[in-house]
């Protein structure tokens, strides 16, 4: 009886109502609200409201918090209404498309810069058009009734003939990547130099010659001055020569990055059967990787370089209503190092099992295949004053535009 009454109340703990009708996810302290708005309110308003009421618009960016807001903020029915016998549009969160991004599910991103990495669309969603015109404002949805689930689905930011009746406020810190100051070009800011001599002038570099040691600085009246590098302080010459090696790291023709998909291995096929022993599908296993090459054509040395990387897939999986497409993400970084002079440095990735599956008698023996989209790859290197120099491509180029940098591995379920 008694530990009856602990689960009991151990559920009743599970969420801490707190001032202001607002519910406490005790898996990350954030507070959340949902808002019913009679009549309906535009995604706009609803998050301008929401920042006036001291928060955003709910990010959802992981199972765990979709199942919390379901089960435990938007329970009012009047935040849902039934636009058809099966359709429950629900409540404003805090999800947008670009403008120009590619559709229906290129682009999309969180109000707080988040990563846009984890999603719950429905069935056939995101649609990306409803009569001519673009839907790039995010809401939950529900494609029963009674609700049994909640989903997302893409809807006009004003909607004329369905009326979205309310939205999910969230208060909480997020996580939207490293705060940390990254150089990506060279410092083009004027510096305060200070001579061998005592001397000093302000200015901002424009060129150093590794061969002569000597560097080109534009002072605060426009003209330059070109001279040995060792008339300046010890730390004015560290500062020149890492803003030397900034300049050499971003600058593609000095600093090549090239990365290969690979098949690592054989492919792999596992039979499986059903009761009677009948053979319902026929998976084959793949391993996939890149070989990354890093090619130092300066000759300069790039000491404790750190290299990151981002490989984006694909995995059909089987539904009720046909194959879907799930993505995914593997994180990894490579043992770089010191990358000295004139050389280069070849390493792989960890690898990305996709399978495909041959089903029998299932939508006409459909195949589920598994693909890679690409790679993005980041390179740092230290600074002495505890900045870093990053540089970064992907592949293909539009990976970049199409996808955001991802902190921690997405798998496909």
């Amino acid at each position: 009886m008694k530990t009856l009454v602990a689960l009991i109340l151990a559920k009743a703990m599970a969420t801490v109502a707190v001032a202001g009708g607002f519910v406490e996810n005790p898996r990350n302290g954030h507070l959340y609200k949902a808002v019913y708005v009679p009549g309906g309110i535009s995604w706009s308003d609803a998050k301008v409201a929401a920042e006036k009421a001291g928060g955003y618009l709910a990010t959802i960016t992981s199972m765990d918090e979709q199942k919390f807001i379901h089960y435990r903020v938007v329970n009012d029915e009047r935040l849902w209404l039934l636009a058809t016998p099966y359709d429950n549009f629900g409540p404003w969160i805090g999800g947008y498309q670009e403008r120009g991004a590619r559709e229906p599910d290129g682009g999309w991103k969180w109000v707080t810069g988040e990563n846009f990495f984890f999603s719950c669309w429905a069935s056939m969603e995101p649609s990306g058009r409803w009569k001519g015109k673009n839907e790039n404002r995010l809401h939950l949805y529900c494609k029963s009734s009674p609700r049994k689930g909640t989903k997302w689905n893409d809807m006009l930011d004003d909607p004329d003939d369905q009326a979205i009746c309310g939205y999910v406020i969230e208060k909480g810190a997020t996580d939207t990547g490293s705060a940390e100051p990254l150089l990506t070009a060279p410092p083009q800011e004027f510096h305060d130099f200070l001579g061998a001599n005592g001397k000093s002038c302000r200015g901002r570099i424009l060129g150093y010659d590794p061969n002569s040691d000597s560097v080109t600085i534009e002072k605060e009246n426009k003209r330059s001055y070109t001279g040995a590098l060792s008339h300046f302080s010890e730390a004015d010459q560290t500062y020149v020569r890492e803003w030397h090696l900034v300049k050499e790291l971003c600058t593609p023709k000095r600093v090549r990055i090239a990365a290969k998909q690979i098949q690592v291995g054989d492919e792999r096929e596992i039979e499986y059967h059903d009761n009677q022993g009948n053979q319902r599908c026929l998976q084959t296993m793949v391993n996939h990787a890149y070989s990354v090459t890093l090619d130092n054509r300066t000759s300069s040395d790039l000491n404790n370089l750190t290299v990151e990387y981002c490989i984006y897939y694909e995995q059909e999986r089987p539904s009720p209503h046909g194959p879907r497409t799930a993505k995914g993400v593997q994180c990894g970084t490579l043992p770089t190092g010191t990358l000295a002079g004139r050389t280069k440095a070849t390493d792989e990735t960890e690898h990305v099992v996709l399978s495909k599956r041959r089903f029998i008698n299932y939508n006409g023996n459909a195949v589920l295949k598994g693909k890679i989209e690409g790679i993005w790859i980041r390179v740092f290197l230290p600074l002495a004053n505890g900045q870093k120099a990053m540089r970064e491509c992907s592949i293909p180029k539009t990976l970049m535009k199409d996808r955001q940098w991802a902190t921690s591995d997405i798998i496909v379920e």
